[in-house]
């Protein structure tokens, strides 16, 4: 077990080395003195950790896809476009409304991302168009199929998962109920059923990361071969312009 020294949130997964809100350097503890901190803690009538953790999140950011694109990130130790788009697609499901219009929002870094724009303008269409029902059980959006009358079992976990997932990042549960999660994502896997948990972490591979240095490079080139096309002709032209002028001056004298 490790714990923040600063939020004191406790984290049952020794793999961690900083904490998840702070980044705080983690320190080791044992379970037996950290099971009579909690008790003490509980008698109390209050949860330290969990009221330090919402001070340090702000409650106006809990709700904010961009701060939970960041925490769930940095959870899951990765920030790839891939694995954040994984997420904000994923994220897209939830309620019965839409709250932007595109899946990933663009960003200034976007401009970096240009084949993803693309894909991501597409992708977010096409899902308005089929996405067509609405499940009160996960609350989230689904593709009713014809001759479906109820939202698919598996999906409808699936969907339950990653929502309770990213809500113990979001709210500091995550260092408690991190054994849990990882324990029942592995359960599903040997049912033969998919798991949010272990898609997010599955989304860490090395082809990610080359698929972004590609993306931006191919980015840099295009905005530079548009600049040279575009801005470069222009500016000859008023070059050439003040220069003429200065000739006809010098031609005067």
């Amino acid at each position: 077990m490790k714990k923040c020294p600063r939020c004191q949130c406790v984290y049952h997964m020794d793999e961690r080395s900083r904490c998840l809100y702070c980044d705080t350097m983690l320190l080791s503890t044992d379970r037996d003195s950290e099971a009579r901190s909690r008790a003490r803690i509980e008698e109390a009538g209050f949860s330290m950790a969990r009221a330090l953790v919402k001070k340090l999140l702000g409650s106006r950011h809990l709700e904010d896809h961009a701060h939970k694109e960041f925490l769930v990130g940095t959870y899951f130790k990765t920030r790839t476009f891939s694995f954040m788009y994984a997420f904000s697609r994923n994220e897209y499901k939830i309620g019965k409304t839409y709250k932007r219009f595109l899946i990933q929002p663009l960003t200034l870094y976007s401009l970096f991302m240009l084949p993803w724009i693309v894909y991501d303008f597409i992708d977010s269409v096409i899902f308005r168009l089929t996405y067509n029902s609405y499940c009160e059980k996960c609350g989230c959006k689904f593709i009713r199929y014809l001759g479906e009358k109820v939202h698919n079992p598996d999906e409808c976990e699936y969907n339950q998962e990653f929502a309770l997932v990213v809500d113990n990042i979001v709210t500091g549960r995550i260092a408690e109920e991190e054994p849990k999660l990882r324990w029942r994502a592995e359960q599903k896997l040997k049912e033969g059923k998919k798991s949010a948990y272990k898609d997010l972490c599955a989304s860490k591979t090395s082809w990610s990361s080359v698929w972004d240095i590609v993306c931006i490079w191919f980015s840099i080139s295009l905005i530079v071969i548009i600049v040279v096309v575009g801005v470069l002709p222009r500016a000859i032209k008023v070059i050439r312009h003040f220069g003429g002028d200065v000739e006809s001056v010098y031609e005067d004298e």
